[in-house]
């Protein structure tokens, strides 16, 4: 009898050993580990994202740049009622 594997990559574009063997990494970090490399990402995602903003706001002081970026995760009404008033720039 011939044993079939139902198993199935988390990517089309990825091999079955290559996706073990990431799966077989990640099962062996310590939860700390894990949270310190989702901790990286985070923050790296949000340093492009305020160069992102930088660049499509070049006069922007780093403030207006953090209050951007509050406003594309949280959206504008909610920074506005967090703040207590609206802010001084346009969408």
């Amino acid at each position: 009898m011939t044993h079939r594997t139902t198993y199935c990559a988390q990517s089309e574009d990825t091999a079955e050993w290559a996706d073990r063997m990431q799966f077989s990494y990640w099962g062996s970090l310590s939860l700390p580990e894990k949270a310190a490399i989702f901790s990286d990402l985070c923050a790296a995602t949000q340093r492009l994202s305020l160069l992102g903003l930088s660049l499509r706001h070049p006069g922007a002081s780093a403030e207006e740049l953090d209050l951007r970026q509050a406003c594309l995760r949280l959206g504008r009404e909610t920074v506005e009622r967090v703040l207590g008033h609206s802010l001084p720039f346009p969408d």
